[in-house]
């Protein structure tokens, strides 16, 4: 694996044979960076499908690629799809089978079981938790414990939204906080508790989009390109 893909930190216990990794934005002199993985963000489709390639030429595997809509649909995938489906999360049991999530400042979240043949990864902006992306999700287990690993998303310390958003999550516990008159959710801690009752363990968060540099992060740049949680299962 090359250095263009950064090795997501996942719990302790996360089973060797799941690889989870996070593409970076890359050069940060142009507007969409050098490795942006978006085709609909305007950047050139060439561009783009060249950044794409880059992964297989690093050891990915063929990737499934998703509509993302905010919506808390999830695509069942056994083989690479021909065209993105219209889903935020997706699920494999097969080894081999590439799945992505891109973001430029939402919450990319990959989940598995300890035997690691289960996988999922799921695109989780508020909107998109608010409509039950998690659970819809974690139906797809068998397994009653699983393991989560957060990736790069806008933290607290930027995500500013307005009231009727922040009293949506408010009885959530660390999910709102206020400074100055504004009010900031915690797509984490969000994340969290909408586990609910099942036994999940959490790896750290991720650095937060908004400040880091190496990421693309909508809320700081307006026009920015998207970079990708990535993940498969070896067997």
């Amino acid at each position: 694996m090359n250095d263009a893909l950064q090795r997501l930190v996942v719990p302790p216990s996360w089973p060797v044979s799941v690889q989870v990794r996070v593409t970076p934005r890359g050069r940060a002199d142009t507007l969409y960076g050098s490795f942006n993985l978006g085709l609909h963000v305007g950047d050139s489709a060439e561009a783009v499908n060249a950044n794409r390639k880059k992964l297989r030429v690093a050891g990915v595997p063929e990737l499934s690629w998703l509509d993302q809509v905010h919506g808390r649909d999830v695509a069942r995938i056994d083989q690479p799809l021909t065209k993105p489906a219209k889903a935020d999360a997706a699920f494999t049991l097969r080894s081999g089978v590439g799945l992505a999530v891109m973001i430029a400042d939402c919450l990319p979240i990959a989940v598995t079981n300890l035997a690691g043949t289960e996988l999922a990864v799921v695109h989780c902006g508020w909107r998109g938790l608010a409509a039950g992306v998690l659970d819809a999700t974690l139906e797809h287990f068998n397994s009653d414990v699983l393991l989560a690993a957060f990736g790069p998303a806008i933290g607290p310390c930027h995500y500013e939204v307005g009231r009727e958003v922040a009293t949506h999550f408010s009885e959530l516990p660390g999910a709102v906080s206020e400074r100055s008159g504004r009010l900031f959710v915690d797509l984490v801690a969000i994340a969290r508790a909408s586990f609910g009752a099942r036994s999940v363990t959490c790896g750290p968060r991720a650095a937060c989009t908004h400040c880091s540099s190496n990421f693309y992060s909508y809320r700081r740049d307006g026009v920015t390109g998207r970079q990708a949680l990535i993940a498969w299962l070896e067997r």
